[in-house]
């Protein structure tokens, strides 16, 4: 939903920022579900085929992520995505100085 405040083609081509404008945005099919289309393999912002069922879609969805996915960030929350990086293995294993993924050291950890 954040995306409706970028450029084409994150968003209509258009310049209409009000809550009407927003609620289209939300409803229209191809800004829906972006992260499980690009997991499948579609273009983000397509329309989904009508001829295989969304069951199917998500489960390749769900595959690729588990096979070919070992650590994801999260943009807007960077401290948060170096805490699930540290925490992840093989550093949950081998434990290396937090300060190099700029988190405060663990005798200094609330």
């Amino acid at each position: 939903m954040s995306a409706f405040f970028y450029h084409p083609p994150h968003r209509p081509k258009h310049t209409c920022f009000t809550w009407i404008c927003f609620q289209k945005y939300v409803d229209t099919d191809i800004y829906q579900n972006v992260l499980t289309k690009i997991m499948h393999g579609f273009y983000a912002y397509s329309a989904l085929p009508s001829d295989i069922p969304w069951d199917t879609i998500l489960k390749q969805a769900k595959m690729r992520l588990c096979r070919h996915t070992s650590w994801f960030g999260i943009t807007d929350m960077q401290i948060a995505s170096q805490l699930l990086l540290y925490e992840s293995e093989p550093f949950l294993w081998i434990k290396p100085n937090p300060a190099l993924f700029n988190l405060p050291a663990e005798e200094e950890a609330p």
